[in-house]
Order: structure tokens, then sequence, then C-alpha cells
């Protein structure tokens, strides 16, 4: 899928939008069903659920983007 943490800041809303509600629906299929669905242009399974879901995830940091939230981060930070 996509390898650039905003490969998908260019798309618009409208887009970015229809490919959430495919994304959403095939996650949701494969953990219901537990076989393999098809995306526009592409067949995954159970076997692509953890990419499914990072791309999701891009997806939606896209739309926050777009809408004007701000995309946070956090940060973690050991010792003093």
């Amino acid at each position: 899928m996509a390898g650039n943490n905003q490969a998908f800041f260019g798309l618009d809303l409208a887009t970015l939008l229809t490919m959430r509600s495919q994304f959403t629906t095939a996650i949701q299929e494969i953990a219901t069903i537990g076989q393999s669905v098809s995306i526009p242009g592409r067949s995954v399974s159970s076997a692509n659920l953890s990419e499914l879901t990072a791309t999701l995830d891009k997806i939606n940091q896209a739309i926050d983007y777009k809408q004007g939230s701000r995309i946070t981060r956090p940060v973690v930070r050991y010792g003093g």
C-alpha cells in the first residue's frame, strides 16, 4: 500500500472518505467473515490485516489534515 506517511495528503477529501469507507469495510469483512475481500484493484485477506490497518491510519491522518485537525504523535521520553 502506501510507504510514505504523507502518501495520501495530495488526494481530495471526497476520495479520502471513499477510501476510508472501502478500507473500513474490508477490515470489518475480514474480521467477521474471515475470508479474502476485494478493494478496487486488489484482493486482500487476513494476512494483509496489519497492512490494511496501517494504511487506514494514514488515510485518517490525511483526512484530519484536510479538515484542519492537528496531527499529533506521542513522544515517549525515558530518564530525566
